[in-house]
């Protein structure tokens, strides 16, 4: 991946940097927090089984492992900028696809188009922090980092059982929404450069179809194993 990074910044990090490499890890955390937190409620609002809702996690996570792995093909075609403004933006819109949500089988496609946006957040967090030339200025960036994702594990429960308790847990994700949007001017500090055609990595669509399919087979395995040990064991095996 770092060699899909484009060249280094300034020794002095700028505080626009630093807020997008925070404010990633943040909304990341934070939004898998609140939805694990609140997955009774939400449950019920949609009319989902537990077992159906495990599926929805596993979903969620092979989308986001097929586009962690395309991130350095996307980042050296469409620039570091243009990548995180656009995962931001199918955040959002993934957040607002759940937050009308009013059944199982829509939930789940939104929380897949949601995972299209966040799968890359903690990833590109941390490789911003490449930005930043090998000096003590870099420890800022590190900060900014661990500093996102201990406000985000700190704040999910707080605000999931807030919303909760108010009964308006479409607010989760329209707070999801709001955040990802709110930080796409911040962005504009990332470049926009893009690697040279001959220095592009290739995408291989049999692997990443394998790939799909068997992080979600693992997976969903894994989340049955809950319900289905005893009566489906050889199945799942």
């Amino acid at each position: 991946m770092t060699s899909a990074m484009p060249s280094a910044m300034p020794s002095a990090p700028p505080r626009r940097l630093l807020l997008t490499i925070g404010a990633l890890t943040t909304i990341d955390f934070l939004q898998n927090g609140m939805v694990a937190f609140s997955a009774a409620p939400i449950m019920g609002e949609i009319g989902a089984s537990p077992d159906q809702y495990s599926t929805v996690a596993a979903a969620y996570a092979s989308v986001a492992v097929v586009v962690i792995a395309l991130q350095r093909w996307i980042v050296e075609r469409v620039g570091w900028r243009r990548y995180v403004q656009g995962s931001l933006m199918a955040a959002a819109l993934g957040a607002l696809l759940c937050a009308h949500a009013d059944s199982y089988e829509t939930f789940l496609v939104a929380r897949m188009v949601m995972a299209l946006g966040c799968a890359g957040m903690v990833t590109s967090s941390r490789l911003t922090v490449n930005l930043i030339p090998p000096s003590p200025a870099r420890f800022f960036g590190i900060k900014a980092l661990a500093s996102g994702v201990c406000c985000g594990m700190a704040l999910a429960p707080w605000l999931a059982s807030a919303i909760v308790s108010a009964d308006r847990w479409p607010l989760i994700f329209w707070l999801v929404a709001g955040c990802t949007l709110a930080l796409l001017p911040a962005t504009s500090v990332l470049p926009e450069a893009t690697a040279p055609p001959a220095q592009r990595s290739d995408a291989h669509p049999i692997r990443l179809a394998a790939l799909a399919v068997g992080s979600f087979l693992v997976l969903y395995v894994l989340q049955r194993s809950y319900y289905d040990f005893y009566a489906d064991r050889l199945w799942l095996v």
